[in-house]
């Protein structure tokens, strides 16, 4: 230690007075001289880069989030959350529920055939209650929420689209819709969905 306390004199001597600054950022360190006078390391250029992505990507989000804030605000898009309930089919449970937001509607979505088969029913809220749309090549994605348009539903059936070959549309006229929805398909299933 004592060696050290003569070095740090000697350069504190060979220092002229106007340049006292210096004396200060001069520090001992386990034993070792440290010298904060150095040229910057590259840590500073990475935490600019990391703030620079970080402030980058919050614009991102901010720019995405006000049009579909907006569209949902004007109603121009409907989001889907999926519920709680079961869907069974011929007594066996297979498939998922989704209701819209305001509860008007649901999509059955079955999973007991080789693709997804998904039927939009709607079941309250507008002079169409208790109809149903059946989506043909399109099913209900299996995420807890997901926004669909106005402009492009997927659940529309043209009358010329092309069912896919496992296609099973419903018999609107079996369609019962009373705290429940339960109808029957063309190929013979009974659907049920409870929430």
């Amino acid at each position: 230690m004592l060696g050290i306390a003569e070095g740090l004199e000697s350069l504190r001597r060979s220092i002229p007075r106007q340049n006292v600054s210096l004396e200060r950022k001069v520090v001992i360190d386990g034993g070792r001289l440290l010298d904060h006078d150095r040229a910057p390391t590259r840590i500073d250029p990475m935490k600019a880069w990391a703030k620079g992505v970080c402030v980058s990507l919050l614009l991102v989000v901010i720019l995405l989030a006000i049009p579909v804030t907006y569209s949902t605000a004007r109603g121009y898009t409907q989001w889907w959350l999926m519920s709680g309930g079961h869907v069974v089919v011929n007594g066996v449970r297979s498939g998922y529920l989704h209701k819209n937001w305001s509860r008007s509607a649901v999509i059955i979505t079955r999973t007991d055939s080789e693709r997804g088969q998904s039927y939009l029913v709607r079941i309250s809220g507008e002079e169409f209650s208790q109809s149903m749309i059946y989506g043909s090549g399109w099913h209900a994605p299996r995420l807890p929420a997901f926004p669909i348009g106005d402009v492009n539903p997927p659940c529309i059936g043209f009358l010329d689209d092309h069912d896919p070959p496992d296609a099973d549309r419903p018999q609107l006229s079996t369609l019962t819709a009373k705290g429940f929805v339960e109808f029957s398909t063309v190929q013979g299933k009974k659907v049920k969905a409870t929430w």
